[in-house]
Order: C-alpha cells, then sequence, then structure tokens
C-alpha cells in the first residue's frame, strides 16, 4: 500500500560463524587426510610383504628343489652296482646344469681299513689323488694322509668335473671341518642335514652350505647300520651357494635391508649359521623415517629339510606412497574453505547491500505504483487502438479474399467464354470458309478439264487457284485443331489427346514419347476434358520450345484415393508430365511464366491441385489431380 512503513531489515553478525566453520572445516580435513594416508601405509605395507614373499618363495622353492635332487641322487646310487657311479655322475650334470645355485654335488663312499688299499689303487689308475688324504689348513697347509682307522669317508664322486673338483676325490669327509659334525649327525637318519655356513676356499668372498644324507640298502627307515641294509653305503654330499639361495642382492637392490640364516642349535655359534647379509643399496630419508613406519617380513622355510631363516625389512618412504588424494583433498579443503569464507564475507556485504536496497525500495516503490497507473492508462488508450486497426486489417483482409475469388471466377468465365468462341469460330470456319474453299476448288477444276488441250494460260491459273486453295485449306484446318479439336467432340478425349501428342512436333525436335493415356476418359464431361487437353497441349509446347529434353513421360489415368474424405473426391483424374531437359531456372518461381500460369488457372478451374518443379535427376515435372464428380464416375 502506498504510504504504508515497512520493518527495518536486520543485519546479522558472521564472525562467530566464521570462527566455528573453520574450526569444524580444518578437523573434519585433517581427519580424512590421515585416514586416506594410513590407507595408502597399509598399501605400500602390503606391496612390500608381497615383494618379501617374492623372494621368500624363490628360496623356499630352492630349498625344495634341493632336497628334491639329493633324493634323486640317493635313489640313483642306491640302485647303482656297489662301485659303479656312472647313473649317479649323469644325474648329478643334469642337476648342476638346472639349477644354478648349486656349486657342487657328489658322494663319499664308506671304506673299511681293509679295503683302503684297493681303493686307493683304483684312485691311482683313475690319475686322481694317490691315497685318502685331508687338507690342513691351519699350520701347514697342505695335503696330508688321513691316519689309519676303521672307517673312512673319502670322496668318490664330484661335479662339476674341475681342477678344483678333482682335488676333493679322496678327501675324507671326516676330516674336512665343516662337516666333521654334520656327518656324524647324518648317519642314522634318512633325510639330509645342513652343515654350517662357510666360505668357499676358491672364492673367499663366497658364502655356501652343505647338505649330507647317507645312502643304504633299505628303502624305507634311517640308515642306522643295525643290520646289512641299514649300513650306509655312501653319503650324498651338496654344496648351495648361499646368495643365489636367497638373492640378498636383489632384495637390497629394492631397498630392503636382508638377512639370511641357518636355525640349528647344533651349530657352535650364530656365525656360522649366518648366510649372507646385505644392507639396502640406497639409504632411506630422515623425513621418511620420522613419517613413516618400517615393513619388517621374517619367516622360516619350513617346508623342508634347510633350517632356512629370511629377514627383509624396508623403510616405508614417500615415493611408495600415492600423495595425490591426500595432496587432492588438502588442495581442495583449502579452495573450499577460501570459497566458503569469501561467501560468508560476500553475503555480510549483500545483507548490508540488501537492507540499503530494501530502504531505497521502500522509498520508490509509492512514486513507482503511481507511474505503474499512468502507465497503464496509456496502455488502454493504446490497446484500444490497436484493436481497431486489427480490425481493419481483418475487412481489408476478407475484401482481397473476396476480390481474390472474383478475379478466379472471371478468369474461369473468360476462359468459358474464350473456348465458346473458339468452338463457334471453328464451326464458322468450317461451314463457310471451308464449303467456298471446297466451291473454288472444284471451279477450278472444271475450268482446267474445259481447257486442258489448249496452250493459253488458263490452264495454268487454274491449277495455281486449286494449289492456293487447298493449302489455304490445310492452313484453316490446322488453326481449326488449334482452336478446338474435333477429335475432342468427335472421338473422346483419349483419342484428341493422343492427336495432341501426335501433332505437337515432339519427334521432330528429336524428343522420344513415353505416353500412357488410361481408359475411361470419355466420361468427363466437357469442361474438365478441355481443362486436360489445354494443360497438355502448354505443356508440351513448352517441352519442345524450352526443355532441351531428349525423353518426355506423359501418364494420364483415372484412379481410386485410398483415403477420400467425402463422396465427390472419391476418384480423381491424375496427369504426370515430365521430362529430363534442363528444367526450371534456379529461384524462378513455375507460375511467374504466363503458359503455366496460364494452366494453373485452368486447373484451379476445375477444383484440381497442380505441382510443378524440377526433377532430382535433371527435368522439369508437372502433376496435376483433378476430382472427378460422382456422376461421371458412375458413367
Amino acid at each position: 500500500m502506498i504510504g504504508s512503513s515497512a520493518p527495518e531489515a536486520r543485519v546479522p553478525r558472521y564472525g562467530g560463524r566464521v570462527l566455528l566453520l573453520v574450526g569444524i572445516w580444518v578437523f573434519v580435513t585433517f581427519a580424512v587426510a590421515w585416514g586416506l594416508l594410513r590407507l595408502e601405509i597399509a598399501e605400500a605395507q602390503r606391496k612390500v610383504q608381497l615383494e618379501a614373499e617374492s623372494f621368500h618363495e624363490a628360496m623356499v622353492e630352492k630349498a625344495i628343489l634341493n632336497d628334491a635332487a639329493i633324493d634323486g641322487l640317493t635313489a640313483a646310487l642306491r640302485l647303482c652296482p656297489r662301485r659303479d657311479t656312472n647313473a649317479a655322475r649323469n644325474y648329478a650334470k643334469a642337476v648342476l646344469a638346472r639349477y644354478p645355485h648349486v656349486h657342487l654335488i657328489g658322494a663319499a663312499a664308506r671304506i673299511e681299513h681293509g679295503d683302503r688299499e684297493r681303493f686307493e689303487s683304483a684312485l691311482r689308475a683313475q690319475g686322481l689323488v694317490k691315497e685318502i688324504s685331508w687338507f690342513e689348513c691351519k699350520d701347514k697347509r697342505r695335503w696330508e694322509r688321513v691316519p689309519d682307522r676303521p672307517l673312512y669317508w673319502p670322496i668318490q664322486m664330484a661335479e662339476p668335473e674341475l681342477e678344483a673338483t678333482w682335488r676333493l676325490v679322496g678327501v675324507d669327509l671326516g676330516y674336512v671341518p665343516h662337516f666333521r659334525d654334520t656327518l656324524q649327525r647324518s648317519l642314522g637318519t634318512d633325510r639330509p642335514v645342513t652343515s654350517g655356513a662357510f666360505e668357499l676356499v676358491e672364492d673367499s668372498d663366497a658364502r655356501a652350505f652343505g647338505l649330507l644324507r647317507p645312502v643304504c640298502d633299505a628303502v624305507e627307515g634311517p640308515c642306522d647300520g643295525r643290520n646289512p641294509e641299514s649300513t650306509p653305503r655312501f653319503v650324498v654330499i651338496m654344496i648351495v651357494f648361499a646368495e643365489e639361495m636367497v638373492n640378498c642382492s636383489g632384495a637390497a637392490a629394492k631397498g630392503f635391508e636382508c638377512k639370511a640364516w641357518l636355525d640349528d642349535a647344533s651349530l657352535p655359534s650364530p656365525q656360522d649359521g649366518l648366510l649372507v647379509s646385505a644392507e639396502p643399496a640406497f639409504a632411506p630419508a630422515l623425513l621418511d623415517r620420522i613419517l613413516f613406519p618400517r615393513a619388517d617380513y621374517r619367516v622360516a622355510a619350513d617346508t623342508s629339510s634347510q633350517p632356512l631363516v629370511l629377514e627383509l625389512g624396508r623403510q616405508i618412504g614417500r615415493s611408495e606412497l600415492n600423495l595425490a588424494p591426500t595432496l587432492a583433498l588438502l588442495f581442495v579443503s583449502g579452495i573450499g574453505l577460501t570459497v566458503a569464507l569469501y561467501y560468508l564475507r560476500q553475503r555480510e556485504r549483500s545483507e548490508r547491500a540488501r537492507a540499503a536496497a530494501y530502504r531505497a525500495l521502500t522509498e520508490e516503490r509509492s512514486s513507482l505504483e503511481l507511474r505503474v497507473r499512468e502507465r497503464t492508462r496509456a496502455l488502454r488508450g493504446l490497446n484500444a487502438t490497436l484493436e481497431r486497426e486489427n480490425e481493419a486489417r481483418k475487412r481489408a483482409e476478407r475484401e482481397v479474399r473476396q476480390k481474390s475469388e472474383q478475379l478466379r471466377l472471371l478468369t474461369r468465365s473468360l476462359m468459358a467464354a474464350q473456348e465458346t468462341e473458339r468452338r463457334s469460330l471453328v464451326r464458322e470456319l468450317h461451314d463457310d470458309v471451308g464449303q467456298a474453299l471446297t466451291a473454288i476448288r472444284t471451279h477450278a477444276s472444271v475450268i482446267r478439264s474445259q481447257h486442258a488441250s489448249s496452250d493459253a494460260a488458263c490452264p495454268r491459273s487454274a491449277q495455281t487457284i486449286m494449289d492456293l486453295s487447298g493449302r489455304l485449306y490445310d492452313s484453316i484446318h490446322r488453326i481449326m485443331r488449334k482452336l478446338r479439336p474435333r477429335a475432342l467432340d468427335d472421338l473422346g478425349l483419349a483419342v484428341a489427346l493422343q492427336s495432341c501428342i501426335d501433332g505437337a512436333g515432339l519427334e521432330a525436335a528429336g524428343i522420344a514419347v513415353h505416353a500412357s493415356i488410361g481408359k475411361g476418359l470419355e466420361r468427363l464431361d466437357d469442361t474438365v476434358a478441355i481443362a486436360v487437353y489445354r494443360l497438355l497441349q502448354e505443356a508440351l509446347t513448352n517441352v519442345v520450345r524450352h526443355a532441351q529434353a531428349r525423353n518426355v513421360w506423359i501418364r494420364v489415368a483415372c484412379t481410386k484415393r485410398p483415403k477420400a474424405r467425402d463422396a465427390s473426391a472419391r476418384e480423381v483424374l491424375e496427369i504426370s508430365i515430365e521430362d529430363d531437359g534442363s528444367g526450371l531456372p534456379e529461384g524462378e518461381v513455375p507460375v511467374q511464366r504466363l503458359g503455366l500460369l496460364g494452366i494453373e488457372e485452368r486447373v484451379r478451374g476445375v477444383g484440381g491441385d497442380l505441382v510443378i518443379g524440377n526433377r532430382r535427376s535433371g527435368g522439369m515435372f508437372l502433376r496435376a489431380v483433378i476430382p472427378v464428380a460422382q456422376g461421371e464416375s458412375d458413367g
């Protein structure tokens, strides 16, 4: 209402809300970021565990292969004759070729004191060592003969066949420090026994460990010597590279701290069980050690006879974590907080501006309502003026439609009067001029006959009169056909249309005609028949004069409409004329030509529709549809 007072707009305070929003936002952001970081750390630990398990599985697989190789060599030695080790030697070569982690594989024979001389003679016959010996590696550092004792375990077979392994043939295992205790522990068992770790003589940097297993004739049970079948005949020996077994160098290259040892209580000291250890190839960053945990992995190869223990550890680093989600969260959260603070600030400003605008709006409302009332009165007057102009325009449109209909009726009347006048003129030409020309020709013929024997000019003049009257008679008949075809009155529409086609001069112009004129055209009334004839006549004239066509297709037929709206339109007369000429120029309206305009007026005059246009393949088409009255169709 004008003059009414509005309440004062209040502006809220946003200071406390801002502090609360910032506190909640920061807490939630860091809580979610910590959760994402924990998930990434767990995923990194899982990946480290998978890598560690791959090293462990490789170690276990090689340990199982060691047991299988020793079992295979044991079976080969059990089946071979007493001193024939060729089959076992071939098996040992196959093991060395297939498993590169095996350094040496062979067998030591059980030699009693009575058989020592014969065994040493066999070694000398092979060009090997002269006697059962051992290597004194502390003081003298030379090969020494093993003192006499009841039982010896000299190495009889060692692969690969190298100079270093040939020197081992004849070495008594009971005098080798690394295998002395292991040999005693292995006798009386039916499984491999692991020795302590040691450094290879030919390569002091490489550590290895050995496996021993007794071979007796008993297939089942320990080789404890209680009966002849359980008395050991051989002891299988296998020396394995520690680094090849565990691959600590590969683990160190991936950042692992690697350590592997033999967990055997019978070893004198833990150092005897240490196989290999390696520090990571790159030291973790100090920041990674402070922020992220360390992933440790320790497992034993409990599926084999070798008490192997593998310990792997790696520091989780930033390079192993996908920090993009956490950083993206912090970045988006910071942007979101900035936007929220900016929104609150802008809202406070907008509230203040809204309050000021509200006051200004209250002041302006009264004057605006006054101006609206004044403008409403002016619009009402303008609306009344527009309504009067609209009524005047509608009256003018009705008058234009009435004038157009009157003009169309006048055109139809003029065409009907023109046809009537043409018919009358044709009749008069036929009855008067035609009879007069016939009489002239008859008299000229009589004159020529009477003076045929004379040489005077009279016969020639009579012949000239006959020729001129004949040409005049032909010209009058041609004019009569153009004015009103006689065939239309005497023979019907179909014959008249064919006559029109024959007389249009299409063949003389080099245009091939393809005409199809249907039946039942004789029952059409005179108005429709003359309209169809004139349509065809004008269309063919245009084809000859302007189309530059080589073919013209003509079709005239009465057809049934499948969906007729009223009874008078059940049957229609269809006229189609097409040519392959140049067609209408682009942009030209067909009815702008006088001939086509006359065709359209004739078709409209009998209640039909006309369509004129260019064919897609070139040329022009003209199609007319004229309704046939019910009385005409019934015949």
